[in-house]
C-alpha cells in the first residue's frame, strides 16, 4: 500500500525565519507544504537579498561620484543607498 507524501515537519532557524519574513510567507504554512515550494520561496528572498546588495553598491558607487571628494568614503551616503536600495 503506497502513502501518500505527507510534509515533514522541518526546524526553522532563525535564517529560514528571516527568508520567510522577506519572501512574505508564514512558517505555519510552509510546514505542511512540500520541499519544492519551501525552496522556492527561500529562493525568493535570497534573490531580494542579492539585489538589495547590488543596488546598494550601485548607489554608493553613484552617490560618492557625484557628492563625496576623491578618495573619500562618507557613511551617510552609504546609508542613503542603503535606505534607497529598499524602496
Amino acid at each position: 500500500m503506497d502513502l501518500p507524501n505527507l510534509p515533514v515537519a522541518r526546524k526553522c532557524g532563525p535564517f529560514t525565519k528571516l527568508l520567510y519574513k522577506i519572501a512574505a510567507v508564514d512558517k505555519e504554512r510552509m510546514a505542511s507544504c512540500p520541499e519544492h515550494d519551501h525552496n522556492n520561496a527561500c529562493a525568493v528572498a535570497e534573490i531580494q537579498i542579492a539585489v538589495w546588495i547590488y543596488q546598494t553598491g550601485l548607489f554608493t558607487i553613484v552617490s560618492h561620484r557625484l557628492f563625496a571628494t576623491r578618495g573619500t568614503i562618507r557613511p551617510e551616503l552609504v546609508f542613503m543607498s542603503m535606505f534607497l536600495a529598499r524602496l
